[in-house]
């Protein structure tokens, strides 16, 4: 079981595949959300052959009922 769990926003910008390359080195169980950037984080995975329990969660974020929603998804996954 993980006990360091994070949802990573806007992962498929440069600073959020920063964050997944760090945050797999130190054993995180990674959220990754994006809205258009799923096949960016994809093949990020691929090439920096990541270990960690990850999953994207691909989500536009453009009403507050749309950010709890990504919120609970994550929630229930990570449990």
């Amino acid at each position: 079981m993980y006990k360091k769990k994070i949802l990573i926003l806007g992962a498929s910008s440069d600073i959020g595949l920063a964050l997944l390359k760090q945050l797999n080195a130190e054993g995180y169980m990674i959220g990754a959300h994006c809205f258009k950037g799923e096949k960016r984080i994809i093949n990020f995975i691929k090439k920096e052959k990541l270990k960690s329990t990850l999953k994207i969660f691909k989500k536009n974020l453009n009403t507050q009922k749309n950010c709890h929603s990504l919120v609970d998804n994550f929630y229930k996954w990570s449990k």
